[in-house]
């Protein structure tokens, strides 16, 4: 996976925690990639925004809604890529990909842990 959480999960979300992870890029090898919760509505949405990372911008959303039989994750990613062309061009190659790896595993593992949820990017 090209993709590592640092240190210990919290029991819960709360606004301004930092959360510390380990990104591969590749030919440049492994980066920090710091986010911060900047909200949290209890029970139905949250936000990370990049402190320090990879991205020129990462603000995600997620959200939580209530179905029969469980909870329904939906995520919203507004991303930019910095390098101008050259980024354009990483994106297309990799990043891209790379990303819909990381929200799969996401999305297998809930599935897992929680076999009535379910999870979309």
């Amino acid at each position: 996976m090209a993709f590592k959480i640092v240190g210990d999960l919290p029991d819960r979300a709360t606004a301004g925690l930092l959360l510390e992870y380990r990104v591969k890029i590749p030919f440049l090898g492994w980066t920090p990639w710091l986010t911060e919760i900047k909200y949290v509505e209890e029970g139905v949405s949250f936000m990370d925004e990049q402190r320090v990372g990879p991205y020129k911008l990462w603000l995600h959303t997620h959200r939580l809604e209530k179905v029969e039989g469980g909870t329904k994750m939906t995520d919203e990613i507004r991303y930019q890529i910095p390098f101008g062309v050259f980024g354009s061009i990483a994106h297309l190659l990799f990043v891209r990909r790379t990303l819909g790896k990381i929200f799969d595993y996401r999305r297998q593992r809930l599935n897992e842990l929680f076999p009535s949820s379910e999870a979309e990017s």
